[in-house]
């Protein structure tokens, strides 16, 4: 019975999908046979226009739908607009038709092509360098889905040329390759990614426009080159094409000597190679498509009549942007009433048309949802996938002097110079100077241009004297009617000697790698295979080290490189390095063994940092002085007590004055208006940052305020100790201002702040205010009692004032480990960047961690204390401008620049009781022993 019913199943099957087809088939035949000869004509041309904002009575709109309506037209395509500006104009023509267009569109590098704020590609020679076949699958794929968004049908890709001249000032980097087995390989991938998602790919330029130096946009190229050649090589990768399915073929308009029954013809115009070598020996069945037909290919030797009428009898479908539109559309309508083209010819061609409309579902009108473009277009998944992309395309060809990747954190200053191959050069180099001012704080900037003389050149130069470090991008990219793909030779020249500059320099060819033949002395030579932003960020990622580099080069420059060459470089994680080497600090370690075995504490950690390795990181003793407690280790997690000032408040007030969100000169009564009167009115963020400013030092807040606001209340009330400016004394009161002062400007309390600015792009997972109940048993305890009576204190904050304020203050509340505040102390060693993300400028960090001398007599400097006052718990051999804090548990960091070191010491010396003495004997002792260990070996 089953197999009975099995049977059945499969009969039915195939009879639906027979009626299917004969329904398929039905609807051409009977369009077919309703078209007069004028209707089908106008199904074989494609128009084009440039979409925007159209009113309904707009001359150039009612144009385009008169040649729609009364000329029967079977395609569209457009050029470059906005994508509201092209689904709509798209939608609204289709509104006219009779047959739904078939709309078109180049997208060899995305639809971003020919529509803004899409997601945009490297061009093809960047996926040859990668050599990945799921690259240009992914490419295919997301442009199809963006296309189909928009209401487009055929994209005009992928290019199948094999970019074997380079002096081909057309193809260049549009090509995936000199060799025919990639540009096959990866050309099928792009088909299958795009066709799947229901878009008609388009092989193009068939037979192949690797082989020109002359630009089938201004007149007719002639490839010279052999008929095995041709056949082994230009034919390769479209015959890999149709093999894939591809929908759609685009003919050039080129001709080749070594086929002499062309008779010079153009491809387009000619039989020889659509009809015998695509059709007949590829098996091709779809479309045939010309390029632009308003080319100087064609337009240079034909009529666009007669090109027209050629091209129809050589096989071609559909013409594309003839010019002369009505004229040619007569001349064609006439030939077929005339014989000149054969109505079966023109009937094959309306039939192939028809059918590919059917295929992809237009024997209905389409209907454009708007609402879903924003859902679509430029998905974070594909912008993310197009960096991916960029990122690994980028091909290092020379590296002379060994200096790439540059170190970020070493460098201060950079020039950068832009060099275009046309005037005006600015624009290219603002994406540029942009993306080196993310990682370099001092960027001068210069350009050179065919209008450079040679003294600009010399005062540019000179610019580099008081640079690091230059950066050199040259944008010279292949352009339709450009006419040349390379630098002028005065140009050329200019840069010959600019070269010999002795200084680290990163040269990127931003557009064409052939430039190379050109400025043969290049110390470095990047290729990044496009001019667009997306370049620009791909490139300096490399620059910098951001990125690995493994690409090969995918074409060959004569003299120079082969196909398959490239240098790699490792991915700088520009963080901190664990290596342990801590032999050397054995005196300091005792030090801290014989703290605990006199009870001054009953564990510590240590985290030292020297030339951005981590040569120390471990604990000693216990979490508490029970036998049982647990052992001190990396993970432990310690009360930061007044560390908090330093690593949550200031270096957030940091970046926000960095910004230009923060001011510190003006009045705290411009934040915090309650704070006024008096002596309090010239009261600034300076003097709070310095303890300058006269607010009381401490107050106890749980017993003067019922909640957080009464207690903000009670500080602003309380009168100042001095004048502003006069003295210098501590005061918790004026950090927690502080916290109110950065959360009116922010609308977030210190914990979300510093979290999302500093922490969380740092990967600093073990700081945090707050701790959750589950990481207790990796937090040391602090005191038992203390003066709010809490019994023992373990995993809230010590500080009474801060646990008032709900565990959460900018005066104490912050609980770390020393390795992650190893973290923030290279970030500031580096100048103020880490893992390639800068948090602030050198400058600013060498302008808040300077001694600020207000007053005269005090050693602070903005939020950070320094290790100028006399007897200092950081010990003798810090330098000076070195920079730190310490916290009431027993905490401290201390750093000094000048060396490249830091030492942070962690412990819960308030275990079980305050009362203990002898910390500060312990921090001298300790950092003089480490100190003066490391400097000695240094010394070696």
């Amino acid at each position: 019975m089953t197999k009975q019913i099995s049977i059945f199943t499969v009969i039915l099957l195939i009879g639906c999908a027979g009626m299917l087809q004969r329904k398929s088939s039905n609807w051409i035949d009977e369009k077919l046979a309703d078209m007069t000869i004028e209707q089908k004509v106008g199904q074989t041309m494609g128009i084009s226009y440039v979409p925007r904002f159209f009113n309904q009575d707009n001359l150039q709109f009612r144009r385009l739908i008169k040649l729609v309506k009364e000329y029967h037209i079977g395609g569209i395509m457009f050029y470059k607009g906005m994508p509201y500006e092209v689904a709509r104009s798209i939608d609204r023509l289709q509104t006219e038709t009779e047959i739904p267009l078939l709309v078109m569109a180049d997208t060899e590098w995305g639809l971003s092509m020919r529509v803004e704020q899409t997601t945009g590609f490297l061009q093809n020679m960047a996926i040859g360098a990668t050599g990945s076949e799921e690259y240009a699958y992914e490419i295919g794929r997301i442009t199809a889905i963006e296309a189909k968004a928009v209401g487009v049908h055929i994209g005009y890709a992928p290019v199948m040329d094999v970019n074997n001249n380079p002096d081909n000032i057309i193809i260049n980097t549009r090509s995936y390759s000199e060799d025919p087995k990639q540009v096959a390989r990866l050309g099928a991938a792009f088909i299958r990614g795009m066709q799947e998602q229901g878009i008609f790919a388009t092989a193009k330029h068939f037979p192949g426009h690797g082989d020109t130096d002359i630009d089938s946009h201004l007149n007719l190229p002639i490839v010279t080159a052999s008929k095995n050649r041709i056949q082994s090589t230009e034919l390769q990768p479209f015959r890999a094409a149709v093999a894939a399915g591809v929908k759609a073929v685009m003919v050039a308009h080129i001709t080749y000597s070594a086929f002499p029954q062309m008779e010079g013809r153009p491809a387009t115009l000619d039989a020889f190679f659509i009809q015998n070598i695509l059709r007949k020996k590829m098996g091709f069945e779809g479309l045939v498509i010309t390029d632009a037909m308003d080319m100087g290919g064609i337009t240079e030797n034909y009529w666009s009549g007669e090109a027209a009428v050629l091209a129809i009898t050589a096989g071609i479908d559909m013409l594309l942007i003839s010019p002369h539109f009505e004229a040619t559309f007569n001349f064609v309508v006439k030939a077929v009433k005339d014989g000149r083209i054969p109505m079966q010819r023109i009937d094959q061609a309306v039939k192939r048309i028809l059918q590919a409309k059917l295929e992809l579902g237009l024997n209905n009108k389409p209907v454009l949802d708007l609402e879903k473009l924003e859902a679509v277009l430029a998905k974070p998944a594909f912008l993310k996938k197009s960096e991916e992309i960029a990122n690994a395309a980028m091909t290092l060809l020379r590296d002379n002097k060994n200096v790439l990747p540059f170190q970020a954190e070493n460098i201060d200053s950079v020039l950068v110079v832009t060099v275009t191959d046309k005037e005006g050069g600015a624009y290219r180099g603002a994406s540029l100077n942009r993306e080196v001012a993310k990682r370099i704080p001092i960027v001068r900037t210069a350009y050179i241009d065919p209008r450079t003389t040679m003294e600009e050149l010399q005062r540019i130069m000179i610019k580099s004297d008081s640079a690091q470090a230059v950066i050199v991008g040259t944008f010279v990219k292949w352009g339709s009617s450009k006419g040349s793909v390379t630098l002028p030779d005065t140009t050329a020249k200019l840069l010959t000697q600019f070269f010999e500059i002795d200084k680290p320099m990163a040269v990127i060819s931003f557009g064409s790698p052939y430039v190379l033949r050109q400025i043969p002395n290049v110390p470095s030579y990047l290729c990044a295979y496009g001019t667009q932003p997306l370049a620009i960020r791909a490139a300096m990622r490399a620059v910098f080290g951001e990125i690995p580099l493994t690409a090969k080069l995918p074409v060959s420059i004569p003299g120079f490189h082969k196909i398959g060459d490239g240098l790699e470089r490792s991915l700088r994680k520009m963080e901190l390095v664990k290596e342990i080497h801590d032999e050397v600090l054995q005196d300091a370690y005792t030090v801290l063994n014989q703290a605990i075995a006199d009870s001054i504490f009953p564990g510590a950690q240590v985290a030292v940092i020297r030339d951005g390795i981590l040569i120390a990181s471990r604990g000693f003793g216990r979490q508490a002085y029970d036998p049982a407690s647990p052992e001190i280790n990396t993970e432990t997690i310690y009360d930061l007590a007044s560390v908090t000032k330093v690593a949550a408040t200031t270096v957030c007030a940091m970046q926000l004055w960095e910004r230009k969100k923060l001011l510190l000169d003006v009045p705290v009564k411009s934040y915090l208006p309650k704070f006024r009167s008096g002596a309090k009115d010239s009261v600034t963020l300076r003097h709070l940052l310095t303890h300058s400013s006269g607010v009381h030092w401490w107050v106890d807040l749980w017993n003067k305020a019922g909640n957080k606001a009464e207690a903000l209340d009670h500080i602003y009330d309380l009168p100042l100790d001095f004048t502003p400016g006069d003295s210098m004394i501590y005061s918790d009161l004026g950090l927690i201002m502080i916290g109110e002062i950065l959360e009116t400007i922010t609308g977030k309390r210190i914990d979300r702040l510093a979290g999302d600015l500093i922490y969380k792009p740092m990967g600093m997972k073990s700081t945090m205010f707050t701790p959750p109940q589950a990481l207790l048993p990796r937090i040391a305890p602090t005191e038992i009692g203390g003066s709010m009576n809490r019994g023992l204190i373990h995993g809230n904050v010590h500080d009474e004032n801060a646990h008032f304020l709900d565990g959460t203050s900018t005066h104490a509340g912050l609980f770390s480990t020393a390795e992650d505040l190893a973290i923030l102390a290279q970030m500031l060693l580096n100048g103020g960047i880490y893992q390639h993300r800068r948090f602030f400028s050198p400058s600013t960090v060498k302008y808040w961690t300077a001694r600020q001398n207000l007053p005269e007599s005090s050693t602070r400097a903005l939020g950070w204390r320094t290790t100028d006052a006399e007897k200092s718990s950081a010990g003798d051999y810090f330098s000076k401008g070195s920079f730190g804090h310490t916290g009431f548990t027993g905490t401290s960091i201390w750093i000094d620049p000048n060396r490249q070191m830091a030492i942070i010491l962690l412990t819960n010396r308030v275990h079980p009781t305050r009362e203990r003495g002898g910390m500060y004997k312990v921090r001298r002792d300790f950092h003089n022993a480490a100190m003066k260990a490391l400097l000695a070996e240094r010394e070696k």
